[in-house]
């Protein structure tokens, strides 16, 4: 179920609209079923992420590949929650933690051996104006 984003997600947007410098919603955090953070990468740069939404979608929706076999990921690991956050190293998400969950199961996604492979989705509400 898509999220919509947090307070702080809306003001980077009107800091955006008053012309401030802001950075990019450009990374992605994932966290264990501990809560704890294991991984935040790069939107823009991580071959293994791709916005697939249509344009001009209400609901935006990134979609990530990962197998046990990528260096960066520790086994074995659940994915738990993702969100979003606009620099690369601490501060506030811009979007809720999201679950993400199997789609053939009720638990989160486990990546348990070198040759598992999962795809995970975040989607988030960012409805349109009123025209």
């Amino acid at each position: 179920m898509p999220k919509e984003i947090t307070e702080f997600g809306y003001q980077t947007i009107r800091d955006f609209i008053e012309g401030k410098e802001i950075n990019h919603w450009e990374y992605l955090a994932l966290f264990d079923h501990t809560g704890e953070e294991f991984l935040r990468i790069s939107i823009d740069e991580d071959e293994r992420l791709e916005w697939i939404h249509e344009e001009g979608a209400d609901v935006l929706v990134l979609e990530g590949e990962f197998s046990g076999s990528n260096e960066d990921i520790d086994l074995p690991r659940a994915f738990e929650e993702g969100c979003l956050f606009n620099q690369a190293e601490g501060g506030d998400p811009v979007t809720p933690k999201q679950n993400i969950k199997d789609p053939e199961s009720p638990y989160a996604p486990v990546l348990e051996n070198s040759a598992d492979t999962i795809t995970i989705t975040i989607e988030i509400e960012a409805p349109k104006g009123e025209e």
